[in-house]
């Protein structure tokens, strides 16, 4: 059962929707606060576009494209991907078990319609239309994460008493069971043709995911049980599903997590595994003693023991790293960039980043900063990608003076010719560094340096700004490499 949150709200203003201020929430001690974005205003604070993950403890390298319609990291999924009589219905249980977790049952791969449904849409070459027979405003990337997400919502819901008293929700981790992940047609007979597809739907879609994925390496007993006794090569099926799903948890990579049937059903340790199970799920105190065996002797009974998971039982948050094991949340690299207002010389930050047969891309966190989508190949030279960073004077008559400063942003990949290109492009998959690389733009697209107010005068930035590096090739498109976090002066 989700811990509950009493939440008293004062309201202040109302337009369309409510401004809500006086916000106090009291957390259950199995809860984590969250930091709230705060809303996007000036050049100096967030913009309203942006890739701010509210959930970093869950999914730190969830890939976020927030918009004013949608932010598709503020819900926690967790999806459980097994065969038939394999346990999967004991480990949904044991799951709900879990503070703050709901899971729901099978629901005949609802996820294949709802890729049909989201998918639909931006067929035929009207997904920005602006205007003709099918003209609508511009719709933001990854906006349709939303009706996705909500009808995941719509089928695994709070209990009604829960509805009833307006139980706040929104820090449930909610998920289901499911047997029929790779069916194509609704049916377990058949498989669909690329088995990339609804694993990077659940990736696009859900970015704030993590996914258990369950097998039972004893096909043969498997094959013999009465859900699939009546099927034709029942063990050559199973053994063929089973190569899918390790697939399917090496693509995911360390958003997911493969357990095997016949290591946590062991009775003298399975409970173990399911302990070390939930510890990458990022709880604490959290202790199994015992494990559920649901559908018994081929039956569809429900085990009735009861199992205690300790007083101090709660989520806290882990993070993990692009190989999948378990680690503490990387520190931003904090650089602070000195610039000089008489002459155009490139910065080009230290840190470096390299990711295993891929290239890298540098993209800012906010729109209203830089680019926040990669492109491939690029530009050359010194035609990068502008970078709006907001400045302020000090130490002479112009003081307290704001600007926004206009630079290029580029990369390097340090080889020999020193070649340099716009940061947010990738280019081919050579194992080498990239650096970022900025610099003031002439006074063309920086007029505040003819200001004679300003001789004299130091500029920093009021507030730093982050760009990411992240990897352009799969295994793992798109995974965070690290973050740089920096501070201007210009002088």
């Amino acid at each position: 059962m989700a811990s509950r949150k009493h939440i008293t709200i004062g309201v202040s203003i109302v337009f369309v929707y409510l401004a809500v201020t006086n916000l106090n929430i009291t957390l259950h001690s199995n809860e984590v606060a969250k930091e709230q974005p705060p809303a996007a205003a000036s050049p100096t604070t967030r913009s309203a576009f942006n890739t701010y993950n509210p959930n970093a403890q869950w999914c730190p390298l969830a890939v976020c494209r927030n918009s004013p319609v949608c932010q598709p990291c503020r819900r926690r999924f967790l999806l459980l991907i097994s065969t038939g009589r394999s346990g999967s219905t004991s480990l949904m249980r044991m799951l709900n078990m879990l503070p703050g977790v709901r899971m729901g049952g099978e629901n005949f791969n609802h996820l294949r319609a709802i890729r049909t449904m989201v998918e639909h849409f931006p067929r035929g070459g009207i997904y920005n239309n602006v205007s003709g027979p099918f003209q609508h405003e511009e719709i933001a990337p990854a906006t349709l994460a939303c009706p996705a997400q909500h009808a995941i919502e719509t089928i695994v819901p709070p209990p009604l008493r829960d509805q009833e008293i307006g139980f706040d929700d929104s820090d449930t981790i909610i998920g289901f069971k499911t047997i029929r992940f790779f069916d194509d047609d609704g049916t377990m007979d058949s498989v669909i043709a690329d088995e990339k597809i609804p694993i990077d739907f659940v990736r696009k879609y859900f970015p704030c995911s993590r996914v258990i994925v369950n097998i039972r390496s004893n096909t043969i007993a498997q094959g013999n049980s009465n859900w699939f006794s009546h099927r034709k090569n029942s063990t050559g099926v199973l053994d063929d599903m089973n190569k899918r799903l390790v697939r399917a948890a090496s693509r995911f990579g360390p958003m997911a997590h493969l357990l095997r049937m016949e290591e946590w059903t062991d009775k003298m340790s399975g409970a173990a595994e399911l302990n070390e199970l939930v510890r990458w799920l990022g709880f604490e105190n959290c202790t199994y003693n015992q494990v559920l065996h649901d559908h018994k002797d081929s039956s569809f009974g429900r085990d009735q023991t009861e199992i205690f998971l300790g007083p101090h039982c709660r989520f806290v948050g882990v993070h993990f790293d692009p190989d999948g094991a378990l680690a503490l949340a990387p520190e931003p690299v904090r650089e602070t960039v000195t610039l000089h207002a008489s002459n155009y010389s490139q910065f080009t930050i230290p840190r470096k980043f390299s990711a295993t047969d891929s290239s890298v891309y540098f993209v800012a966190s906010e729109s209203n900063v830089g680019p926040m989508v990669k492109v491939w190949w690029g530009k050359n030279g010194f035609e990068g990608d502008i970078l709006s960073v907001p400045l302020v004077a000090s130490g002479c008559k112009g003081r307290g003076k704001k600007v926004v400063a206009k630079m290029t942003g580029m990369q390097t990949d340090g080889n020999i010719k020193n070649e340099r290109w716009q940061m947010n492009a990738a280019r081919s998959a050579v194992n080498r560094n990239h650096s970022l690389s900025v610099g003031l733009r002439r006074s063309l697209l920086n007029q505040w340096l003819d200001d004679p107010k300003i001789e004299g005068c130091t500029f920093k930035s009021p507030v730093p700004i982050q760009i990411e590096a992240r990897r352009w090739h799969d295994p793992d498109a798109e995974a965070l490499l690290g973050k740089l976090v920096l501070n201007f002066v210009v002088y």
